[in-house]
């Protein structure tokens, strides 16, 4: 599979030994499909990255960063377009007062999924850092070994991973939701999670096509009494579950109408 890597807006493959990415896992990143030579869901990764540098303090201009995609794009061929902020180079905890943010693209190519998913339920368990809740930051060991135990499911695509108090809160690779009686719920991610784009775009599209939607504390039990599950992301958009735990599911009529929505918002991106 191609690679094509990018770091400050110059051709390269190795990373610098002394970048805090590297160091302390001290930045963010965004995984954002590509298509006809645009980003169809820029502006909802740009307000979470936007969030996320506020949040973490990171000294850096959305200006900067858009000139930086844009210098990209239109060599591009359809596919995924990671991009990473760094703090930049060198410091211990503290960082140096100099300090320039790096920013870092790396583009793949898109490959096929299931078109509907096989899904178990995971035994290790999200940590509460709530400081980190809904950022994508890069400190990502907690889903190496959540992807190390889905890895040990045979035939498994995703799983419904819990946080350390038994709440149901996403998947490996992306958010979670359910439709009960005809109303989508979705876990609440204030102690841990990500605040995923293509979750947030749901949320909005759903207020906007009146479909009720909850954000609240799930279990486990709640997705086995489910009508329809679906996980999602901002890559692969949004993916039914057709087996979750050995139970036998459809894909209903509220997955069936945003995964039309979304279908529209691509096409005419």
């Amino acid at each position: 599979m191609q690679h094509i890597q990018w770091v400050d807006g110059q051709a390269d493959d190795h990373p610098a030994w002394m970048d805090r990415g590297l160091l302390f896992a001290d930045g963010v990143f965004e995984s954002m499909r590509v298509q006809d030579g645009g980003l169809p869901l820029w502006s909802w990764h740009r307000d979470r990255l936007m969030q996320a540098i506020d949040s973490l303090h990171l000294p850096v201009s959305m200006a900067r960063i858009e000139d930086h995609l844009a210098g990209h794009l239109a060599q591009l061929k359809e596919g995924v377009l990671r991009l990473t902020l760094t703090r930049g180079q060198g410091g211990g905890y503290r960082p140096r007062a100099d300090a320039k943010v790096c920013l870092i693209s790396q583009w793949r190519e898109l490959g096929t999924g299931p078109s509907g998913l096989r899904a178990t339920l995971l035994q290790q368990r999200l940590g509460h850092v709530p400081m980190l809740a809904g950022l994508k930051h890069l400190q990502k060991l907690e889903q190496v070994l959540l992807q190390g135990e889905l890895d040990s499911h045979p035939g498994c695509d995703e799983a419904l991973v819990q946080d350390i108090a038994g709440q149901v809160i996403e998947g490996v690779a992306s958010n979670v939701f359910m439709v009960h009686r005809y109303v989508l719920h979705t876990p609440a991610i204030e102690q841990c999670g990500v605040a995923g784009v293509m979750r947030a775009w749901i949320l909005d599209r759903c207020r906007r096509v009146r479909i009720p939607t909850r954000i609240r504390a799930l279990e486990v039990s709640d997705f086995l009494n489910a009508d329809e599950v679906f996980f999602c992301n901002a890559v692969r958009g949004i993916m039914p579950v057709h087996e979750l735990l050995g139970r036998s599911m459809t894909t209903g009529v509220i997955t069936s109408k945003l995964q039309l929505e979304l279908a529209q918002v691509l096409r005419h991106a």
